[in-house]
């Protein structure tokens, strides 16, 4: 009896790969804002604590509202989140916001992450992809006055994440294909 031949035959595989951002430590690092409410300081949004968190001044004098964040160097960022406190109006303080990252102090010169925030919703976690990834050493939150947002002029942050991919991935700009890949 004659053995059986088997035939294998290979056929090329595609295969995406999705490179996925990792969280920094951005605890300590140094925040500034606006304006300040009482003791609601800029830092309560990187403190690590969902129970505490910044705020502008409430009182009418702050017609510009924005908050900052330094990294204290140059990373490449991938995503930004923001929790939204779960008491009301908390939402409504966040509402108008437009989300930055880059290089620059001045945070206006910097690369948006997002379009205007509109209606976000109390304790809701809200998501800012930076894509393609942005180079940035400054991450910023502002309101578009000129923008009937709600909330009035005040700003007010309960926790802060930023996560990065590593450099490598985005010098070869490999992330940018893979990620733009559909």
């Amino acid at each position: 009896m004659a053995a059986d031949k088997l035939t294998i035959r290979i056929q090329s595989l595609t295969m995406k790969l999705f490179v996925f951002p990792s969280a920094l430590d951005i605890k300590d690092k140094s925040t500034s804002q606006s304006s300040t409410h009482h003791e609601y300081p800029a830092e309560n949004a990187v403190d690590g604590s969902v129970a505490t968190f910044s705020q502008t001044a409430n009182d009418g004098t702050d017609s510009n509202p924005w908050w900052q964040l330094d990294l204290g160097g140059e990373f490449w960022l991938g995503r930004i989140t923001v929790m939204i406190c779960k008491d009301s109006p908390c939402g409504a303080y966040f509402n108008g916001v437009t989300v930055r990252a880059g290089l620059s102090e001045n945070y206006t010169e910097n690369t948006e992450c997002t379009s205007l925030v509109t209606s976000p919703s109390n304790g809701a976690v809200l998501e800012f992809l930076c894509d393609p990834p942005a180079l940035a050493q400054y991450i910023s939150m502002d309101k578009d006055q000129a923008t009937p947002s709600g909330g009035g002029t005040i700003l007010r942050i309960t926790e802060v994440s930023v996560y990065e991919y590593a450099s490598e991935e985005c010098a070869s700009q490999s992330v940018w294909r893979l990620r733009g890949s559909k």
